[in-house]
């Protein structure tokens, strides 16, 4: 385990006795945050989710132990003045980023009244069902979503799940047995990111390949978040347009990145939580058209059943996902899949005591159909054909990997 992340543990420990003290003298400051610490192994040496065996570190699941892949930390500040206005801060750290603290959330809140809010700053976009909770695994029943269906934000590409903009939201009782929520974003962001680059020379032939940086650049975001709920079930919706611009550090004839191309996100999402039995299903779709490429679209599912015996919960997942690109007049692209693969997943959650929870989990992951038009395996294990080793050194149609995890969560 790394030194930031023990140095993180410590910290809280801290802010957690000075958060109560602060309660007991002023309840305006409240002081939160949440812990996981996890281990992760697979039986293949072609790592996840990049699925090319060049692609090596500890940030990602392979045959080498890693305790950096799953492990994040955070802590959230909420000042309430008493005026109706409050101030969110939250801070976080993954191992996916080293634990270096990143603010994720930065922005004012005002209640006009029972039913409308409003809020301004660095925001949480809904793309999710536990978009909320993203990263605080206490609060579902895995040590993390579901690839599947949450692997777009992790794109190299798209990885952003905040904007600086507005949200308005309205959200109604009705009967007083359920609510309705309407809420609407709008905003833009920008995004570092590392990236892997193949290089070639004139004739096209493979010299290798290097990391890089590159900024994500989204413009023109506009989303709306629908939700009905009652005391034990939710039914969500989300959609999202923008633009998008991808710049990299070092642009190249061959490859000068990709500016204000259409982008679409949608998500359609059921939960039913009784307090024995829990049931989640949920799917997203996205797509982008960037200009002279083939439009991408990406669809992604799962549904998870579970059921509470005391402090024990056993689950089951099942998961799909598949990229695919369609015909463009002008180009080499036709309509083909990049890549897809299933998954299933068993997990054991047993409660600690109302503010931790320890898991297992055991995934078999399924290789599907892929393309030689595969880019170099960022999503999932994504097999795919080539005459560079940088394309053929991973998975093919047909494998299967194994992995194993195990992980608590604690929130304070």
């Amino acid at each position: 385990m790394k030194k930031p992340f023990l140095i993180f543990m410590i910290l809280a420990f801290a802010l957690s006795i000075t958060s109560t003290l602060l309660a007991q003298e002023d309840n305006k400051l409240r002081i939160n945050g949440y812990i996981t610490a996890a281990y992760a192994i697979s039986d293949s040496k072609y790592p996840y989710p990049y699925g090319n065996e060049i692609v090596q570190d500890s940030v990602h699941i392979s045959n080498k132990p890693t305790y950096s892949a799953l492990s994040r930390y955070g802590i959230q500040f909420l000042y309430d003045t008493g005026e109706d206005l409050e101030f969110l801060v939250q801070i976080k750290g993954s191992g996916q980023n080293e634990f270096k603290p990143e603010t994720d959330w930065a922005m004012l809140k005002y209640k006009f009244t029972d039913s409308l809010t409003a809020k301004m700053g660095k925001l949480r976009l809904p793309f999710y069902l536990y978009s909320d909770t993203l990263e605080v695994s206490y609060t579902y029943p895995w040590l993390r979503p579901p690839y599947a269906a949450y692997n777009e934000i992790e794109h190299d590409r798209f990885n952003f799940n905040s904007l600086n903009g507005i949200d308005v939201a309205f959200n109604w009782q009705i009967m007083d047995d359920y609510e309705l929520l309407i809420e609407l974003i709008s905003g833009e962001a920008t995004k570092k990111v590392d990236y892997w680059f193949a290089k070639y020379d004139n004739s096209l032939n493979f010299l290798g390949i290097e990391k890089r940086e590159g900024v994500n650049k989204f413009r023109e975001l506009n989303a709306v978040n629908l939700a009905f709920s009652g005391e034990s079930f939710t039914f969500k919706y989300t959609q999202l347009t923008g633009k998008g611009s991808y710049i990299e550090d070092v642009s190249t004839d061959l490859n000068p990145g990709l500016k204000d191309y259409p982008l679409t996100w949608s998500d359609l999402a059921f939960r039913y939580d009784d307090g024995s039995l829990l049931f989640v299903a949920e799917q997203t779709k996205f797509g982008y058209a960037p200009p002279n490429y083939a439009p991408l679209d990406i669809v992604g599912a799962y549904a998870t059943i579970g059921y509470r015996f005391g402090r024990f919960m056993p689950h089951i997942t099942y998961s799909t996902w598949k990229s695919k690109i369609s015909a463009t007049p002008g180009t080499i692209f036709t309509d083909d899949v990049l890549s897809n693969e299933s998954t299933t997943a068993l997990g054991l959650r047993t409660e600690i005591n109302d503010y931790a929870s320890i898991k297992l989990e055991y995934h078999k992951v399924t290789i599907g159909e892929t393309s030689a038009f595969s880019a170099a395996g960022k999503f999932g294990y994504a097999s795919y054909d080539g005459n560079n080793p940088f394309l053929k050194e991973t998975l093919k149609e047909g494998d299967t990997v194994n992995m194993y995890m195990a992980g608590v969560d604690m929130v304070f």
